[in-house]
C-alpha cells in the first residue's frame, strides 16, 4: 500500500489563491482517503470536510460509487490465445525477412543481368579488353644509388668543401 503524503500538496494548493488548484488538491486526497492512503492527518482533514461541505460530500459518493463499479466491469475475452497471437506475429516477421531477402535478390540479379545485355550489345570487346593483358614499361636495370654520407665523387667531395671553408682564395 503506497502511503502519499498531500500535507505539501494541500499547503501548496493553499498558497495558490486559484480555487481550481484547491479542488483539485482536495479531489486527489479524497482518492487517496477512499483508496486507503492517507495520513491519520489527512484523513481527519477529509472526514472535517466531508462533514461540513457538501459538494465534498457528493464528490465522495460519486468516487465511491465508481471505486465499486470498477470491479464489475466485464474484461473482454480476446478471439485468440496468447499463444496464438505470438505464433502469427512471429509468422508475419519471418514473412517479411523472406519477401526483403527475395526483393534484395531480384534487384542484384537485374542488376547482374542488365551489365552483361549491356556490355553484349554496346561494347562488344570490353570482355576482350578486359582479358587482355596490360603492358608494362620496360625498365632499364641500372640501380638506382644514393649516397648518404660519402659523395659518388671525388671532385664534387672537393668542391663542396672549397665552398664550405670560411678561408677565399684571392
Amino acid at each position: 500500500m503506497m502511503n502519499l503524503n498531500f500535507d505539501e500538496f494541500e499547503q501548496c494548493d493553499a498558497d495558490s489563491n486559484n480555487p481550481s488548484n484547491q479542488e483539485h488538491g482536495r479531489y486527489q486526497l479524497l482518492s487517496a482517503y477512499l483508496d486507503g492512503e492517507v495520513t491519520v492527518d489527512e484523513r481527519r482533514q477529509v472526514q472535517e470536510w466531508l462533514d461540513s461541505d457538501v459538494t465534498f460530500q457528493q464528490q465522495y459518493r460519486k468516487l465511491q460509487q465508481l471505486k465499486q463499479s470498477i470491479p464489475r466491469i466485464p474484461i473482454p475475452q480476446g478471439e485468440i490465445s496468447p499463444e496464438e497471437l505470438s505464433m502469427r506475429v512471429f509468422a508475419k516477421i519471418d514473412h517479411q525477412r523472406i519477401r526483403r531477402l527475395v526483393l534484395c535478390s531480384s534487384l542484384l540479379l537485374t542488376t547482374v543481368a542488365t551489365s552483361l545485355f549491356s556490355g553484349m550489345f554496346f561494347g562488344k570487346n570490353t570482355l576482350q579488353r578486359a582479358k587482355a593483358p596490360i603492358p608494362t614499361p620496360q625498365v632499364e636495370a641500372d640501380p638506382l644509388m644514393i649516397a648518404l654520407n660519402q659523395p659518388m665523387y671525388d671532385g664534387l667531395k672537393q668542391a663542396l668543401e672549397d665552398d664550405v671553408s670560411p678561408t677565399s682564395k684571392e
